[in-house]
């Protein structure tokens, strides 16, 4: 599946998908360039550089320029997860790492070497789902982690945080979408008509973007409500705020396509080869 993440300045993404390399779209400029890489990739955006993971290791590129400053081996079956843009996490199945805009910096997270997703958090926090329980840990107190009352449901297969970062989604295989509150793992009504097969989201919007069938639906946790939103599904999609407002960035056949999610018609953003 092909995936999109918006850069923490909200004026770049990456787009990526197995053996294709990772584009780099300027949304001001339009402007495109391609990092090829091979293999199953992560991404995430740290500072001024692009982290990229795959089979071999783990790179850090300067932005900028998008020259290697920092190659390193990892374990078979390590994960790179990316945060706000002040640092991404690196699991292992061994141990779980917090990596900063320095590469010397980094920081080991004291929690169970299970860990399938990792998200930012409120005030500074990482949400790390585990394979039955969810911790919370805080940067600034780094020896320890507490346990959450967050509930991961049964068959979960993604998941997120959202809302200014006080609540949590998660899908599961069934196809049913449900949202707590990270502070005390309360649930919060959503109503969806069908069955969610994917669910796009910022950790800092109350926006959601399901997809029923083969229609998108917009949803706000103000109300727990939704309604349809567009008809095209592209093969990669990710929310960026701009302001007050969040869009739906979509990747197209066409260029990089911005939707407005209160309603207002799309711009699109034509994307053009570096010289």
């Amino acid at each position: 599946m092909r995936r999109m993440m918006v850069a923490p300045d909200g004026r770049e993404v990456a787009i990526w998908h197995n053996n294709d390399g990772v584009r780099l779209v300027e949304l001001a400029t339009h402007t495109t360039r391609t990092l090829a890489v091979l293999g199953e990739i992560d991404v995430a955006f740290v500072g001024d550089d692009l982290l990229v993971r795959n089979a071999s290791g783990l790179r850090r590129f300067d932005r900028a320029t998008l020259t290697c400053r920092h190659d390193e081996p990892l374990a078979t079956g390590a994960r790179l997860f990316g945060g706000l843009g002040a640092y991404a996490v690196v699991t292992t199945g061994d141990a779980t790492t917090q990596l900063e805009a320095d590469p010397t910096r980094r920081t080991t997270i004291p929690c169970d070497p299970v860990v399938r997703w990792v998200h930012p958090g409120d005030q500074g926090t990482l949400v790390l789902v585990g394979a039955t329980a969810v911790a919370i840990w805080d940067r600034t107190q780094p020896a320890t982690v507490r346990a959450s009352a967050l509930r991961i449901p049964d068959g979960a297969r993604a998941s997120g945080t959202c809302g200014q970062l006080r609540s949590m989604w998660f899908l599961t295989e069934r196809g049913t979408l449900e949202v707590q509150r990270i502070a005390d793992g309360r649930a919060r009504a959503v109503e969806v008509p069908g069955s969610v097969s994917e669910v796009w989201s910022h950790p800092l919007s109350s926006w959601l973007v399901v997809r029923v069938d083969d229609q998108l639906h917009r949803l706000t946790l103000a109300t727990g409500r939704s309604e349809p939103f567009a008809s095209d599904i592209p093969p990669a999609q990710a929310i960026v705020l701009e302001g007050l407002e969040a869009h739906l960035l979509q990747d197209t056949t066409e260029g990089v396509h911005r939707v407005n999610i209160a309603g207002t018609r799309p711009d699109r953003v034509e994307a053009r080869r570096a010289p």
